[in-house]
């Protein structure tokens, strides 16, 4: 948009790399930074962030996950001398984080407290999920939010020894997307962010950066099934997921593929809608539907999510494999492919209509996949171009056969959860 733009320091670690001594402590440090640094004192940050009228709040302006730390800010540019101390907080993130005992403590009520929020039953629900998903692999060890005892005890200098050992200028990177003079901004980009790891004080680098953890999933068995009750679901809920390693996406074969997947999925829904606005039989589900998912970034899985009728999760589960396997026999018809087809361009045609109108911030997300997860990052025209060239391509034959990759004997977790057995819920078990 005019005279707005998103800026993003990209620090390509997270709570992957903690020992379990530090889970946690990379969602702490992104906490500090906004608390004191080296050159803004007493959430001075949080004021200027005020000040401009940017948003401010819990994952608004950063966010942790398992292998990146992210600070957003969101400014105008059409007000003299915000783009150099927009620039210079950033630094601050990236080099000056102060981390004393003093900062820590009035962090850590704050922290705990995120904590507190997420042990919600949404938020058990994805514990358990990645934890089975994941299971004898590291992610399912080092969930961001990290544990209680850790928060309220880890030390200030255990934090300022993972700052200087992960939040190394090698393994970052400063992402602008707006409306702005790129090469003055990239200037000032170089003035401020060039400095050799062993000139940032005090806590200073060491020349040679840290890599990246690359855990991979290991293959499950069978099926494996886990199941909870939490008294705070109103309504069950289901999950399955075929596992498979993540899928490239490097070449226009790659996003064929890709989107021979999504024209699956959107023929495959269509189907289930039915099921549950108008069924043959009973009813099975309230919600039911299908999609390539990317819980973690090693697995891209062919996921099922539904939520089941009382007393009927069995049926509602089975209900849904005896359709993937009536595609897996019997292919889908030409006309649905066709319905499938012209609402996708339709989609792509109107992101293109309003590419001006696109937030800036999802360009800039696109390039942190791109500068940490070797995703492409095409644009809007280029994506479209391609969408309208291999779109007639793709054969109903080449959708159908995406039903496969739903194998349900090996790699498969389905995770279940439940309201406990109740006078109000007497069928949810």
């Amino acid at each position: 948009p005019k005279d707005r733009a998103a800026l993003f320091l990209v620090v390509g670690f997270g709570s992957l790399v903690e020992e379990e001594h530090e889970r946690g402590i990379a969602h702490i440090i992104e906490h500090l930074g906004f608390s004191a640094t080296k050159d803004y004192q007493n959430h001075e940050i949080v004021k200027f962030l005020e000040s401009i009228g940017a948003p401010f709040g819990a994952c608004q302006n950063a966010y942790t996950t398992f292998d990146r730390t992210v600070y957003t800010l969101h400014i105008p540019t059409d007000k003299e001398g915000l783009w150099g101390e927009a620039l210079r907080v950033l630094r601050e993130f990236a080099f000056f984080t102060r981390i004393s005992e003093e900062d820590l403590e009035k962090e850590r009520k704050v922290v705990l407290e995120e904590w507190r929020e997420s042990r919600s039953a949404q938020g058990r629900l994805f514990e358990q999920y990645i934890t089975a998903l994941c299971r004898g692999s590291k992610w399912g060890e080092r969930l961001p939010i990290g544990k209680e005892d850790v928060i309220r005890n880890v030390t200030a200098q255990t934090l300022r020894d993972f700052y200087s050992r992960y939040y190394h200028p090698a393994r970052m990177a400063l992402i602008a997307v707006g409306d702005f003079d790129g090469a003055a901004v990239v200037q000032s980009v170089k003035d401020l962010f060039g400095l050799a790891p062993e000139e940032i004080q005090p806590l200073s680098r060491t020349p040679m950066p840290p890599e990246r953890p690359r855990h991979a999933v290991p293959d499950s068995d069978g099926v494996t099934v886990t199941s909870s009750t939490d008294r705070e679901l109103s309504f069950a809920q289901g999950m399955v997921d075929c596992k498979r390693p993540k899928q490239d996406l490097k070449s226009v074969e790659h996003f064929r593929k890709r989107m021979t997947e999504d024209l699956f999925h959107k023929v495959l829904g269509t189907r289930l809608l039915k099921l549950t606005i108008e069924p043959k039989g009973p009813r099975n589900f309230f919600m039911v539907s299908t999609e390539t998912g990317n819980p973690i970034p090693p697995l891209n899985t062919m996921n099922i999510t539904m939520a089941p009728l009382p007393g009927r999760m069995r049926q509602a589960i089975r209900g849904i494999a005896e359709e993937i396997e009536r595609v897996k026999r019997f292919g889908f018809h030409e006309a649905e492919v066709d319905r499938a087809k012209r609402t996708m361009l339709a989609d792509y045609e109107q992101e293109y209509i309003e590419r001006d109108q696109r937030p800036s911030e999802s360009f800039a997300e696109e390039y942190v996949s791109y500068f940490l997860d070797d995703m492409p990052a095409p644009g809007i025209a280029q994506r479209a171009a391609v969408v309208a060239t291999i779109m007639p391509s793709i054969s109903s034959s080449d959708i159908a056969n995406v039903a496969q990759d739903f194998h349900f004997g090996q790699n498969v977790v389905v995770k279940l959860a439940t309201p406990p057995l109740s006078l109000w819920n007497p069928l949810y078990t």
